[in-house]
């Protein structure tokens, strides 16, 4: 009964040690598998496209026209490009009448008596 109460912390800091290590293997050869064109995102949350990738960077866009360069560590994953056969997009909501926001007064008559003073 001593010995299993020994072994079983050992077998789960093992067992977290072996998950680790794993996940550490699969970002690995995600960043070393970076290939231009690639939709990715950054540790920090960053999307982007590949633009050019050498042994220690990677250059992103972000937008047309914008260049960056990363660390190629700090790419945490690829991302999937949206389906083409997405639903459309929403429909466009109603104009509001009267012409301000909800709960803004228009004029001094339509403002709402203060209790306050």
């Amino acid at each position: 009964m001593d010995a299993l109460i020994l072994l079983l912390p050992i077998a789960l800091l093992l067992f977290l040690i072996l998950r680790g290590r794993k996940q550490q293997r699969s970002v690995s050869d995600l960043q070393a598998s970076l290939a231009v064109g690639q939709r990715v995102m950054t540790a920090s949350g960053l999307y982007g496209t590949v633009v050019d990738v050498t042994d220690t960077t990677v250059d992103l866009e972000p937008s047309p026209g914008v260049r960056l360069t990363w660390a190629r560590a700090a790419v945490a994953r690829v991302v999937d490009e949206p389906s083409t056969t997405s639903p459309t997009e929403p429909e466009a909501l109603p104009p509001v009448s009267g012409g301000t926001a909800p709960g803004a007064a228009g004029t001094a008559d339509e403002a709402p008596e203060r209790h306050d003073r």
